[in-house]
């Protein structure tokens, strides 16, 4: 499994644990938007030219900047208004909350798997 997969299952349980709809953590729907949340914020990492080190340091305290730019990446893959009420705000925290227990190496290895 790769690290990109795995940290979507990670917010995913994140999810189950703090939304009250209870999702599926195993609904495709849900882990495919994950995955393309994740692999978009890592790109928009490099195109910023952030090392691994600056991108440890930015999530674990993200500024308006990085939570404004998670907004917008989460509401470009959840467009449904319906579907962005119920999943927009919990993949916000989720992924938040992830990406704070991140080390450098995960880092890295998330840029070498976009690449």
């Amino acid at each position: 499994m790769s690290i990109i997969e795995k940290l979507a299952n990670d917010v995913a349980s994140d999810m189950v644990k703090t939304d009250k709809l209870k999702i599926s953590v195993t609904d495709p729907f849900v882990i495919s938007v994950i995955i393309d949340v994740i692999t978009e914020l890592v790109k928009i990492y490099e195109r910023c030219q952030k090392t691994p080190e600056d991108t440890v340091e930015s999530m674990k305290n993200p500024g308006l900047i990085e939570r404004w730019r998670l907004r917008r990446v989460i509401r470009k893959h959840v467009d449904d208004d319906e579907a962005h009420n119920h999943l927009g705000r919990n993949l916000f925290k989720s992924t938040l909350h992830v990406a704070k227990n991140l080390n450098q190496s995960d880092v890295e290895e998330m840029f070498e798997e976009v690449k």
